[in-house]
């Protein structure tokens, strides 16, 4: 009985966890291309970009690189492990159950 209590807990950290792949993965990846896209598809962005030199030949020249740093790939990863782990458990357990 405790056994199957266990199981069912489980198999509910498992489905949470996927969720919050998924999440992560389309909020980190793949909304950001898609809104890229959109926007430079309704704006008439080309693909070309601008290339603009900083400093000049009188002094010294400084580059500035602004972007964002993705700490969320690390817990995307663990928690992507945690629901593989999950669905193997569910999986042993399963075969376990019907061997008996």
């Amino acid at each position: 009985m405790k056994r199957m209590k266990f199981r069912k807990v489980i198999w509910v950290l498992t489905i949470v966890n996927l969720v919050i792949t998924i999440l992560m993965i389309g909020l980190d990846y793949i909304m950001p291309a898609y809104l890229s896209y959109k926007l430079n598809k309704s704006i008439g962005i080309s693909k070309n970009k601008s290339i603009g030199v900083i400093g000049g030949a009188d002094g010294p020249t400084s580059i500035f690189i602004a972007g964002s740093n993705n700490h969320n790939t690390l817990f995307m990863i663990i928690f992507g492990i945690l629901t593989f782990g999950g669905f193997i458990y569910l999986i042993i357990t399963r075969k376990k159950k019907l061997g008996s």
